[in-house]
């Protein structure tokens, strides 16, 4: 079994961006304890849930409405209180889940002697005096951490300012709203256990006492400032862009090239 450092370790995007993290799993005695403390609401679903944010939705191009979805569809944002993936609709990440989101390179494209596109991994496979381009995948990729979120019925998110009453995209079971993000005060990963159920969640969630605006106020607050964060990883992202670009120039694969 890995250590707590040996996860902090591994539950962090190193400087080449997203990669993907298999998702650690906590024993489920602990989310029925939460269940217990909270209690459920009229549809059976747990008030307080833990979560993780770990999910990565790529997408072939923006809009892409049938996009690849890597990790729990929990962290995805509900649309009318639905997800799948044969839905006419585009999947979004919950936003206090987002870490950010990056153009990958996908294939290296020539046109073949045929006329056909052909894809290949990387500049190395594209024959002498073929034009080569990249194509990209647009990538949202959400944060390695654990989060407890409180569940809100349809009529406490209209309560709540969320959703208007007459709004049809309101959750029909309702839906779920930051409250904690489970990790160390220096910021790293760190997993619930008996101990921080105790120590943490039963102080603070049992003696709830916000209102449904407070609780909307500093769920938007988190949005606000998650959003801000994802324009910052972005811009990253685009750095990392501009380097891929250099290691094709430079004759070598982007896993060469971040490894210098």
């Amino acid at each position: 079994m890995a250590s707590l450092e040996e996860k902090q370790k591994y539950y962090e995007y190193g400087r080449s961006g997203w990669t993907f993290k298999q998702p650690p799993i906590i024993d489920p005695v602990l989310q029925k304890e939460l269940t217990r403390i909270g209690g459920t609401d009229r549809f059976g679903d747990p008030r307080w849930r833990f979560n993780w944010g770990g999910a990565c939705i790529v997408q072939r191009f923006i809009g892409d409405r049938h996009p690849h979805i890597i990790g729990p569809l929990s962290a995805l944002k509900l649309d009318g209180g639905k997800f799948s993936p044969d839905r006419p609709v585009i999947p979004t990440l919950r936003s206090h889940a987002i870490h950010g989101k990056q153009m990958e390179p996908a294939y290296m494209c020539f046109i073949a002697d045929d006329g056909k596109i052909t894809k290949v991994g990387d500049q190395r496979y594209v024959p002498k005096g073929k034009i080569s381009w990249w194509e990209f995948n647009h990538v949202w990729y959400g944060k390695l951490r654990w989060f407890i979120e409180v569940k809100l019925e349809p009529e406490e998110l209209v309560q709540a300012g969320i959703y208007r009453a007459d709004d049809p995209n309101v959750p029909s079971r309702g839906d779920y709203l930051w409250k904690l993000t489970i990790q160390t005060p220096s910021g790293h990963y760190f997993e619930p256990d008996e101990k921080y159920l105790e120590m943490v969640v039963k102080h603070t969630l049992e003696n709830e006492t916000e209102s449904l605006s407070d609780l909307y106020r500093k769920d938007k607050e988190k949005r606000d400032a998650d959003e801000a964060a994802s324009e910052e990883a972005e811009h990253a992202g685009k750095v990392r862009l501009v380097e891929a670009i250099m290691a094709n120039a430079a004759g070598q694969s982007v896993e060469e090239f971040f490894q210098r």
